[in-house]
């Protein structure tokens, strides 16, 4: 739920957009198909990040055998982690 709103508000957001800039809503199929397509990518760019936590955050407590739910400072904790690997991972491939 907490991506699933947020998701389909970006995707049509974008879709509007796209279709705007297509020329309006006189596009046809062919521009239709491409202002959806030009949408999901957009909305599945932002949601990709938060879809990726989640997955990481729900492995890591069945992982550890945690029958609870992480608390919102564990899950920050967490993605603070994941983004120091993820930076320092980045700086050794670029000076290698």
């Amino acid at each position: 739920m907490l991506r699933d709103v947020p998701g389909s508000s970006i995707y049509f957001g974008a879709y509007h957009v796209a279709k705007e800039m297509l020329g309006g809503n006189d596009i046809g199929m062919g521009g239709t198909l491409l202002a959806g397509g030009l949408a999901g990518v957009v909305a599945w760019g932002c949601l990709f990040p938060v879809d990726l936590i989640k997955s990481r955050v729900q492995t890591h407590a069945t992982m550890t055998g945690q029958a609870v739910p992480p608390k919102a400072m564990d899950v920050l904790k967490y993605v603070s982690n994941v983004y120091v690997m993820t930076s320092d991972m980045n700086v050794k491939t670029s000076h290698s």
